[in-house]
Formats: structure tokens, C-alpha cells, sequence
């Protein structure tokens, strides 16, 4: 077997061991993680004007933003994840329209997998809602790897 198709894989065994990492923190963890990214978030938008955030509406804040957050990052997790997945496959010889199919197949796949395995994890759950959010993602994902492609191609 060719090396370069071996590790034309590393990139999305890597994103899906961050996944892994990411579902296996406990829901203390997990939550912790989100309120620090959800804080960030809005201490910029603040020092940007588009939103009032201070002491007195910090915890209210959070709280409303946090879910929209969380649900952001899968996506994007699992957009990186299916891109990196179709690069594979491209390098590996399939081509035409059972590409991005399969791409996003392995990767919902990954996602129903990983909700699973969260089902164990204390203070975490997995739900069919989420798999479905990690699947748009992937589908997000492979559609604007898509219009980039297509873009490149007209200025070749």
C-alpha cells in the first residue's frame, strides 16, 4: 500500500481523537469548558459594542449563550472531521457524487458512536439530537469544501 494513502489519514484520526477527548471529559468538565469559551465570546462581543456584558449579567449571560456555543463547536468539529475524512478518500481514488455521501456517512457514523460512548461518561448523556447536529455539521462542512473546490477551479 501506497504511504501517502496511509497518512492522508492522520488528519481526521487526530480530529476524531479530539472528539473522543472532548466527549470523555465528565459534565463538570465539559461545562466548565463551554462557560470559558461562552465568557470569551461575550467579553469580546462587549469590547466590541454588541452586547452590555458585566458583573451583574455575567451568569445570565453565559447561561443563554452557552447552549448555541456548545452545539457550534460539534458542528464545526464535525466539519473539520468529514473534510479530512473526503481528502482521505479523494487520496484513496473514490470520486463523484458517493464522495461527500460516504464522507458524511463515516462521519455520522463517528457522531452516533460518540454519543454512545458519552452515555458512560458521569454527568454526560448521548441523544439522537445530537447526532443529528454533529451530521449537519459534516454535511455544512462538506458543502462549503465544495464551493471552495469549485471556486479554485474556476481560477485555474
Amino acid at each position: 500500500m501506497d504511504i501517502k494513502k496511509i497518512l492522508i489519514w492522520i488528519p481526521a484520526i487526530i480530529m476524531a481523537m479530539l472528539i473522543f477527548g472532548f466527549s470523555k471529559q465528565d459534565g463538570e468538565e465539559s461545562t466548565g469548558l463551554s462557560y470559558k469559551a461562552a465568557d470569551i465570546i461575550l467579553t469580546v462581543c462587549d469590547k466590541a459594542g454588541i452586547v452590555d456584558y458585566n458583573d451583574n449579567n455575567r451568569d445570565s449571560m453565559i447561561e443563554s449563550v452557552q447552549f448555541p456555543i456548545r452545539k457550534a463547536a460539534h458542528m464545526t468539529e464535525y466539519a473539520v472531521l468529514s473534510v479530512f475524512i473526503m481528502l482521505a478518500l479523494i487520496v484513496d481514488g473514490l470520486k463523484g457524487t458517493r464522495l461527500p455521501v460516504i464522507s458524511a456517512i463515516i462521519a455520522t457514523v463517528f457522531a452516533a458512536t460518540d454519543e454512545f460512548h458519552q452515555r458512560f461518561v458521569p454527568g454526560r448523556y448521548g441523544c439522537l439530537r445530537d447526532v443529528l447536529i454533529d451530521a449537519a455539521g459534516s454535511i455544512i462542512g462538506l458543502m462549503i469544501a465544495y464551493v471552495i473546490y469549485k471556486n479554485m477551479c474556476k481560477h485555474k
